[in-house]
C-alpha cells in the first residue's frame, strides 16, 4: 500500500511510513522511466521505417502509445497527490486561525469581566 486510504488526522499522514513526498519521489521515476521508454521507442520507430519495415515500426508506435498513457496517469496521479496535500496543509492552517480566534474571543471574554 502506498498511501493511506482512511486519512482521520493530519499526524496520521505526516507519522505514515510512506510520506507523501516518498510517493511523489516513486510516481516521478516511474513517470520518466515511461518517458524514456517513450522516446526510444519512437527512435526505434524512426529507424524501422527509415530501414523499410513498416511492421516493427507499427509495434514501436504502439509501444510508445502505452508510455505515453502511462505517463499521462503517473501525471495525473501527482497532480491528484499535489492538491491533497496542498488541502491537508490549507486545514491545518485553517484549524491554527480557529484556535487563535478562540483563544482572542477568551481574552475579550476577560477583559469584559
Amino acid at each position: 500500500m502506498l498511501y493511506p486510504l482512511a486519512v482521520t488526522n493530519v499526524t496520521d499522514v505526516e507519522s505514515s511510513s510512506h510520506t507523501v513526498n516518498d510517493v511523489d519521489i516513486a510516481i516521478l521515476k516511474i513517470s520518466l522511466q515511461s518517458r524514456l521508454q517513450t522516446d526510444e521507442a519512437h527512435v526505434k520507430a524512426l529507424a524501422a521505417k527509415r530501414a523499410g519495415n513498416m511492421k516493427v515500426a507499427l509495434v514501436h508506435l504502439k509501444r510508445r502509445q502505452i508510455c505515453m498513457k502511462e505517463v499521462e496517469k503517473c501525471s495525473g496521479s501527482l497532480l491528484n497527490l499535489d492538491g491533497g496535500l496542498h488541502s491537508i496543509k490549507r486545514a491545518k492552517n485553517d484549524a491554527e486561525v480557529l484556535k487563535t480566534f478562540e483563544l482572542v474571543n477568551n481574552s475579550m471574554r476577560l477583559i469584559r469581566r
